[in-house]
């Protein structure tokens, strides 16, 4: 799980501004699929690759419930930040207020096999 800096122009005279969101890779077969877990939004705190870092990995470990795994040098400017993405993201799955993470990639389709009728 990582944040993705996406580059956005509107046009050719216009300034560049960065957006991010919360992303998830997962191997199926021999295919790795990426999913947009959260759009995070165009937050100044996270032009820093650092601060990207840390807050994906405080967000990992809030949604997979691993507690102990939390950095202690986060600034309080970014736990703000990383607390209203986390209540963003259990609107967005309100299966992980039970207890449980989202199955990730459970709403692709599952091929079928043909059967030949006779």
């Amino acid at each position: 799980m990582y944040i993705r800096q996406i580059k956005k122009k509107r046009s050719d005279k216009a300034k560049t501004f960065y957006q991010y969101s919360l992303v998830q890779n997962t191997r199926i077969g021999q295919q790795v699929k990426q999913e947009n877990i959260l759009y995070l939004g165009s937050e100044p705190l996270l032009a820093d690759k650092q601060n990207r870092s840390l807050v994906a990995k405080v967000l990992k470990a809030k949604i997979y419930q691993e507690a102990a795994l939390f950095p202690t040098n986060l600034s309080s400017d970014l736990r703000v930040l990383v607390d209203s993405y986390f209540s963003r993201y259990q609107v967005k799955y309100p299966e992980s207020l039970q207890g449980k993470t989202p199955s990730l990639f459970s709403c692709l389709p599952k091929k079928r096999k043909q059967t030949s009728r006779p």
